[in-house]
């Protein structure tokens, strides 16, 4: 016998029915760091000659219908998909008990009385139930222990489920492929940076941090990642939800990498399970003594006095790197006297292989930069010069080089300079500038602009 228990301010839905149809064989998962993923679900069907309804249920609730795709598997089984359905009418208590209205339960107050007869009206914390008598009863909510109904409504279901109507030419078992895109679940990458006291090499570990919000937990997965920036239409974000937190411990990189078409792949050595509402963790990459460099960089016209310290380094095997790093955060760590301090994070984008990654860390406590405007003067009909000077002080006991940037415009031309520059790009001028401790460091010069 099939029933429906309601039970208490918690409710708690117990079903007994024959399990589906379909035995599932394997699921696959690729997701993109986009908020997104593409589902492959392998399941065996049990068909009749003739036309077959299959119901596919334990599909992600943020299913998008339009993007499943059927396969029929088994070479030469005369089978053919006619319709698909997306049944998404889920159970609760409001839609249970609306099926309910002038139907028969039986309810069980907290002091274990027991009353059964139609359910004629609810509203708030109150049912009107109607006897078997003739006679009716208000019952309040927060003094009923439990709700028994004969049997599951139809049209509602306890999970999102597909449903298949399947034409057969033969009786038999049929392997089928099921492709579908969900949102809800995304990754990203994290890694943890380690700078030794002698601040010349760093450590690298890297994360893939998986979220799952997509309604529906993928067991034993062949799990693939995608980075890159693929295109897609959108409409609406995913609301947010409550989520567990689950980290996965890894001494070695589990992660294997190749392109993909203009992107990037990477495929998990092993298969792995991930719940629904749960972060998981799973090693991507570790790196040991990489070279790096501490760059100080002073932009007067957005910092005004501050100088700016940076990390860099090269994604490349000759420094014991060279994968292709996904974008992610960077948190920085430096050793000191046998403890390991925070000392800043960052945000990288998708970094190729010999490429450098530069992370800006905050602001030096001992390095002060002073920039200002000397004279401005028009030449002439669209024709006007600039100058200016940037000062350098380091209070510190070691010299230092800073690199010293500075935003031009138009057409411009720097006429003289108390030092040598380079530039960096159509607008963008750099002085590489040495001071000495305790010391200041002057830098002159005039550019002049035509329109």
């Amino acid at each position: 016998m099939k029933k429906w228990l309601f039970s208490g301010t918690i409710f708690f839905f117990v079903f007994l029915a024959a399990l589906s149809a379909m035995n599932e064989k394997g699921v696959s998962l690729t997701v993109y760091n986009q908020n997104f993923a593409l589902v492959k679900d392998v399941r065996t069907l049990q068909l009749v000659k003739g036309i077959n309804e299959k119901r596919f249920s334990g599909v992600a609730a943020l299913v998008e219908p339009s993007s499943v795709l059927f396969r029929v598997l088994s070479p030469r089984f005369p089978a053919s998909l006619l319709e698909q359905n997306y049944e998404f009418d889920l159970l609760n208590a409001q839609k249970l008990l609306q099926k309910y209205l002038e139907r028969d339960i039986s309810i069980t107050e907290k002091d274990d009385n027991t009353f059964e007869g139609k359910l004629k009206s609810f509203q708030g914390d109150t049912l009107i139930l109607q006897l078997r008598k003739g006679n009716l009863i208000l019952l309040k909510m927060d003094n009923i222990k439990s709700i028994v109904f004969p049997s599951l409504p139809q049209g509602l279901i306890t999970r999102p489920t597909l449903v298949w109507w399947i034409k057969s030419e033969k009786k038999g078992k049929v392997d089928v492929e099921v492709t579908y895109i969900t949102k809800g679940i995304n990754w990203k990458a994290d890694y943890v940076v380690r700078i030794g006291e002698k601040e010349n090499l760093l450590d690298l570990k890297g994360w893939v941090t998986l979220d799952n919000r997509s309604g529906t937990t993928f067991t034993d997965a062949n799990l693939k990642l995608i980075a890159g920036e693929v295109h897609r239409v959108e409409k609406k974000a995913v609301p947010q939800r409550r989520v567990m937190y689950e980290a996965m411990n890894a001494s070695v990189p589990q992660f294997k990498e190749q392109p993909f078409f203009e992107y990037r792949i990477y495929t998990l050595s092993r298969k792995t399970t991930l719940k629904n509402n749960q972060i998981k963790q799973i090693s991507l990459l570790e790196a040991s003594h990489v070279p790096f460099q501490k760059i100080y960089t002073y932009d007067g016209a957005k910092s005004a006095k501050k100088v700016a310290v940076n990390v860099e380094f090269i994604n490349s095997r000759k420094y014991n790197l060279g994968m292709p790093l996904p974008k992610g955060k960077i948190r920085v760590y430096k050793a000191s006297q046998g403890d390991m301090e925070f000392i800043g994070e960052d945000e990288i984008d998708h970094t190729p292989k010999d490429e450098k990654v530069r992370l800006f860390l905050g602001y030096a406590f001992d390095l002060v930069g002073e920039r200002k405007q000397l004279k401005q003067e028009k030449l002439g009909n669209r024709l006007w010069e600039s100058s200016y000077q940037i000062l350098l002080r380091n209070h510190k006991a070691e010299e230092v080089t800073i690199e010293v940037v500075e935003h031009l415009w138009g057409d411009w031309t720097i006429v003289n300079s108390s030092q040598a520059w380079e530039k960096r790009d159509a607008q963008t001028v750099q002085f590489k500038v040495k001071v000495k401790p305790n010391q200041e460091a002057k830098v002159l010069y005039t550019v002049r602009y035509k329109w």
